[in-house]
């Protein structure tokens, strides 16, 4: 054999001079076809990538091995038009097996669609099921479990002039389109920065975690007891406490559910990734990031459905009916709300009380979504049905999977919130004096909060301005972090600033909620 022989490109042995192929024999038979790393590293490739967009990939890869697109597909199962329509961007490969076998076979770093395959406790390369796990839970595209996704998807034209974000608002993974357009983004608060950044990135979460505990993600005790403790902090609207926590949780239920891929037992792993970002979808909420917040809420359903959970997979998709909500698409909302209720068991050996806490808590969402959209009477017929759910429970008042309900809750509700989203302000007034939130736990500080903003939102509204000011300075005393980053707060601000009295308490209280004034008109 000649000094010059050609080297595998899989495994760098020596071929011999009849080898054209580029693959020993033992790489060839993998059916890997190992093109070189360098290929998927264009800004176009990466960025589409990142998206879980093969299409840049497929057609570079191709091109560095002089294959045709019938040959590719061969490798991938695919037809040479399904490949041809795959790189051109008319299609997308949105099967996570379909995508996970791609992977393996063209040998595309894990690290470029989000998963470490270097990190820590990952999995091997090779392992087709887990990736494809970890593509359930994070793809970003409208998945229909076809092998091709069945329209067209953004151009990539759209995608590498306006980034990964662009993308992001502009694709849904749900049943129901998005027909309004998202919110306009408040500027994100310092506390909320890391909760962001794990939520988007959650391979660099995951590496940032297992960076600090070598020998693995957390064992599952240890991992529920720190879910629970982040639900808690919710609940109780210690915001602060979350964006030091929440992150590295979030990496840590990632590396979980990962790992437990491996042993083929994730069960355990799927409900406590669920259950954290459902935690980080309603922190983030309340920090007005709802791009962020509808993707943590997908990834909760995700996993909820993933593990077979039917209760958890209802409360994820209520969440995402109150990102709705955020953005402004009522009708949106009335409909996801109603969705997540039919999910939940019906038979009564079924975790009746937990499933009955949950279809309550979504009939007041869409009860509320329907009276900010104005009609009144689908408003009081969701009302009226929670009410039923409430009763059969008791009367108690608990939280389950960061979510409130009760009769303390039905009453905020039916006595407040519906009646001032239907703008009927004297009605709620009314009926301030007659709720009761003594009978909602010291641990709910959270809905004890959010009901004196309501409060406070009625009374300006009627130019009560020192009762509503009254009622902001209450709501703080419960949960101080919730009062002063919420939207709702921020709104009142300038309207009491205008019609200050002396020695009312506003500028002192703008100022811990971190606004400024800027003149009689103005807020910076």
């Amino acid at each position: 054999m000649s000094s010059d022989a050609a080297s595998c490109r899989g495994c760098t042995t020596l071929l011999r001079q009849d080898n054209d192929s580029g693959l020993c024999s033992i790489c060839a038979e993998s059916g890997k076809l190992f093109v070189p790393e360098h290929v998927f590293h264009t800004p176009e490739v990466q960025v589409a990538l990142a998206q879980h967009d093969l299409g840049p990939a497929l057609a570079a890869g191709r091109r560095e091995l002089g294959l045709r697109q019938r040959e590719l597909g061969a490798r991938l199962g695919l037809t040479q038009s399904q490949v041809s329509e795959i790189e051109r961007g008319i299609h997308r490969l949105t099967d996570a097996e379909a995508i996970a076998n791609a992977l393996v076979v063209l040998g595309i770093p894990l690290k470029l669609v989000g998963f470490p395959s270097s990190a820590p406790g990952s999995v091997e390369g090779e392992d087709r099921e887990a990736i494809a796990m970890w593509l359930r839970r994070h793809r970003s595209t409208t998945a229909d479990h076809s092998t091709l996704a069945a329209g067209p998807v953004a151009p990539r034209r759209t995608v590498l002039r306006g980034g990964i974000a662009a993308v992001a608002v502009a694709a849904t993974d749900s049943l129901l389109p998005i027909t309004a357009p998202v919110a306009p983004a408040r500027p994100m608060p310092s506390w909320a920065a890391a909760i962001d950044a794990a939520v988007r990135d959650p391979g660099a979460a995951m590496r940032a975690a297992l960076s600090a505990r070598p020998d693995g993600p957390l064992p599952a005790t240890a991992l529920r007891q720190r879910v629970s403790a982040a639900t808690g902090q919710s609940l109780g609207s210690d915001f602060h406490a979350l964006a030091s926590t929440l992150p590295d949780l979030l990496g840590h239920v990632e590396a979980a559910a990962v790992e437990a891929a491996r042993h083929g037992d994730p069960t355990s792993a799927l409900v406590a990734l669920s259950d954290t970002y459902s935690v980080g979808s309603w922190t983030l909420i309340k920090a007005g990031q709802i791009e962020s917040a509808r993707e943590a809420a997908g990834r909760s359903r995700r996993a909820a459905e993933e593990a077979g959970d039917r209760v958890r997979t209802a409360a994820a998709v209520r969440c995402e009916a109150e990102v709705a909500m955020c953005e402004g698409d009522c009708d949106r909302a009335v409909e996801t709300a109603l969705r997540a209720t039919v999910h939940l068991p019906i038979r009564p050996d079924e975790n009746t009380e937990l499933a009955m806490h949950i279809r309550g808590a979504a009939l007041l969402t869409a009860a509320t979504a329907a009276a900010r959209g104005g009609n009144r009477r689908t408003a009081y017929t969701y009302l009226n049905a929670a009410g039923d759910c409430a009763r059969a429970l008791g009367g108690t008042n608990a939280s389950w999977l960061c979510t409130v309900f009760g009769d303390g809750n039905m009453g905020i509700h039916a006595g407040v919130v519906i009646p001032l989203e239907l703008h009927d302000l004297r009605a709620a007034e009314a009926n301030i004096p007659l709720m009761c939130l003594d009978v909602l736990p010291a641990s709910l500080a959270e809905r004890r909060g959010r009901a004196m903003i309501d409060v406070a939102r009625v009374l300006a509204g009627l130019g009560d301005d020192p009762a509503a000011t009254a009622a902001l300075l209450e709501a703080e005393t419960y949960a101080p972090d919730e009062v002063r980053n919420h939207r709702y707060t921020h709104a009142l601000l300038p309207q009491l600033w205008r019609r200050e009295t002396s020695g009312s308490g506003v500028r002192e209280f703008a100022g811990r909620c971190g606004v400024g004034v800027v003149d009689p008109d103005g807020w910076s």
